[in-house]
This record gives C-alpha cells, structure tokens and sequence, in this order.
C-alpha cells in the first residue's frame, strides 16, 4: 500500500468516528457552526450520498489533517485492527488554544484599522449591566430561546469553555453592543457564567459594524426571519428620521438587493397565524419567493388569508402525524394547492345577473322617462331624459339633501 492510500485510509477512518472528532474540533476552538458542516458533510460523504465535504479535499488543508493527525495517533494498520475488533479510536489529549483576556487582536474592517481587547465578564447581572445586543447585530432576539442553544453551545459555555469569543464595540451610551454572538451572550447570561468577548478601542462606523455583521454571516446562516427582523427595524429607524426615505435609498444605505429586502420586510409583516403554521426559524429564502407571491394572489382574488391557513393546516396536521416531521417546503406546496383551488372554485361560481335597468316614471312620450340602473348594492345610475332644466335642478337638490341625511 503506497503512503498517500494509507494516509488517506488512517484519515477515512478517523473521520469516521463522529463524536470523537467533533470532541477534537471543539478542543481546537473550532465554530461550532463550522463543526456541524464538518460533521454533515463527512456523513454524507460515508453515506455514499453527495457530500459538501469529502476525505480526500479535508486531506489536503494540511492544517485541519495535522490536526486530526495529532489527535489520533495510531497508525493505519492499528486502526484496521481496532476497528475489527470492534474497539473505537481514542484521541489523544490536545491543548485548548483559546487566548487569555487581555490579549490584543488588530484587524482591517472596510473603513478602520481597529484593535480590539479580549474582555471576561462574569455572571448574568454584569452581563446585563455591562452588555448589549448591537441594533446591526442580525440575529432575531424575540425569537431566541433556551431550546435554540441547550443542544448547541449552551453546555459548554455553561461549563466555561467558550470557544469563540465575541465582538463587540462600545456604544453612544455606553455599553458594550454585541455585533456578534448574541446567541453565545445569551447562552452565559442564562447559565449565569462567563463569557469572553473582542472589545474595539472605540465605537465603530456603520460601514463597519456592517462589515462585522457580514464576516458573521460567512461563518454562520442567520435564518430568513433573523435577517426579516433585522431590516425591519432599521427600516423603522429610518423612517423616523426621515418619513420620506424612499425603499431604494434605505437598501442602498444598507448595502443590500432593493428586491430582496422588499420581500424579507413583506415576510416579517405577515399576521401571526401564519407563523403558527409557517416555522419562521426553518423557512428558507427559496420558500418565502414562492410564499409572498401566493400572498398577492390571496389578496388580488379577495380570498380569505386565514381560511387558505387554516385549510392548509388541517390538510397536514393530522393526529397521527408528527408535526416537526412536516417541512416548510410541504407547508407552502400546501398553501400553493389551497390557493389553487379556492381560485378555481370562485372562478366556477355562477357569476351575478346582470342588473335590469327599471323605468321609473314614462311621460306623454318614449323619451320622456327616468331609468334607475342599478350597479351593485350601493351604486346607481340615474338617466333622467327631456327634464326641463328647473325640474333638472330640483331633483340635484332633492338627491343633496336625500345624502346629506344619516342613515
């Protein structure tokens, strides 16, 4: 066997053992982001099944297989005969790289060189006292919970090995306003522990709080409601400055696509029934294209918003169906078919006779008559023919005075 194959066969098995790995990923400081693509992508690639990340391209970042390498020392012949024998594969020890507070880091954001100070706090109270979410920061905070975090990071912060520290500038009053990781502020504050965090030696322009939040969302998916919430309330901010902005200027102040944040503010503005069937944190950008337009063709047809939710609901959720077993995708392919039908079944409802004029009055002649042509419920025509112009005026003045009057 040449040493590149028993290389990359001691490295195939090595990615093999999941729990292990993540454990080495975690010790190394890792995303725990970057550790879910890892992870999937590896089980996929052992599934047979596409991968987004395979052995032999993990082989080649000579950093990540040093790392590997390291950590599981045996060699490819002392896993083969482990893995026969049903043993599993040990890492061995690897020391934490986290740096200590104190520590200084200088980065080149899109305006300003900033150096920034690895701050410690500890306990909920001064995390309270001393920090805050940054009104740029994308993450949505209403909908953030303890769920979304305990099978995460929360264990670990919890326990004190936070991985990855924050970033943070001082604000206007004050505090030190997270532009990333909120998630991991929340997770300390509710275990009432410590949390490390990059503090900048001052308060950072727009552009570069801006220039944070997108190096953020490289390394992490914020979901289509985060980002929804997060234009919302800057558009909000900027109409109370300026109740004229129009949409272009405010996407182009956000250094955003003028469609796409049409489209994310429409999501965020649906009525809350939606969002008891729609999963807002699992809805794709791919499904809220297909959802709005289905909006405007509930609105444009005059059908009943509630009732096509309500119909798709009952359609899915069935008893014997687990309900977080239906994806979002299901859900708005249901809303599309209850859409569907409810236009097709108004478009064969027998259409409204057409209303017959009725003559009201026939004087001496055919041509002198008055028509009452009725329009719907609430409209008229009124075709008065060969009236004398003083008879002309008082029915003006009797049909005023009739509209004047209340009900």
């Amino acid at each position: 066997m040449s040493e590149n194959n028993s290389q990359y066969l001691k490295f195939h098995y090595l990615l093999s053992d999941i729990p292990k790995l993540t454990k080495v990923l975690l010790d190394a400081s890792y995303e725990d982001d970057e550790i879910e693509l890892i992870v999937e992508g590896i089980k996929l690639d052992m599934s047979g099944k596409s991968p987004k990340i395979d052995a032999k391209r993990l082989l080649k970042d000579a950093s990540f297989a040093k790392l590997v390498f390291e950590a599981f020392p045996q060699t490819a012949s002392e896993i083969e005969e482990n893995k026969a024998s049903g043993q599993s594969i040990e890492p061995a020890p690897t020391k934490s790289v986290a740096p200590k507070a104190g520590t200084s880091l200088t980065l080149k954001l899109r305006v300003d060189t900033i150096t920034f100070t690895l701050m410690e706090i500890n306990g909920a109270d001064e995390i309270e006292q001393k920090t805050c979410v940054d009104p740029f920061n994308v993450r949505a905070q209403d909908t953030l919970t303890l769920d979304d975090v305990k099978d995460d990071i929360y264990q670990a912060i919890s326990e004190g090995r936070q991985h990855t520290p924050c970033y943070a500038h001082p604000s206007e009053h004050g505090m030190h306003s997270f532009l990333d990781g909120s998630r991991r502020r929340f997770s300390a504050k509710t275990a009432n522990g410590k949390l490390l965090y990059w503090l900048a030696e001052k308060t950072l322009c727009v552009a570069d709080r801006i220039f944070l939040v997108e190096e953020s969302e490289k390394r992490k998916q914020f979901t289509v409601y985060d980002w929804s919430e997060y234009f919302k309330r800057h558009y909000n901010a900027a109409k109370e400055k300026d109740s004229e902005v129009s949409m272009r200027t405010f996407a182009e102040s956000m250094n955003a696509n003028l469609a796409n944040i049409s489209l994310l503010l429409r999501f965020y503005d649906l009525p809350a029934f939606v969002f008891d069937f729609i999963n807002k944190k699992d809805i794709s950008l791919k499904q809220v294209r297909k959802l709005m337009p289905l909006c405007n063709r509930i609105e444009d047809n005059g059908l009943s918003f509630f009732e096509i939710i309500k119909s798709s609901k009952d359609k899915l959720m069935k008893p014997d169906v687990d309900v977080e077993s239906i994806s979002e995708v299901d859900k708005v392919n249901q809303i599309e078919r209850e859409v569907v039908r409810a236009i097709k079944t108004l478009s064969s409802s027998p259409k409204p006779s057409k209303p017959v004029p009725e003559s009201l009055w026939i004087g001496e002649k055919k041509t002198h008559k008055i028509e009452w042509i009725p329009k719907s419920n609430n409209s008229v025509d009124i075709n008065i023919r060969n009236a004398s112009q003083t008879k002309m005026d008082r029915i003006k003045d009797a049909i005023k005075q009739i509209m004047d009057e209340s009900d």
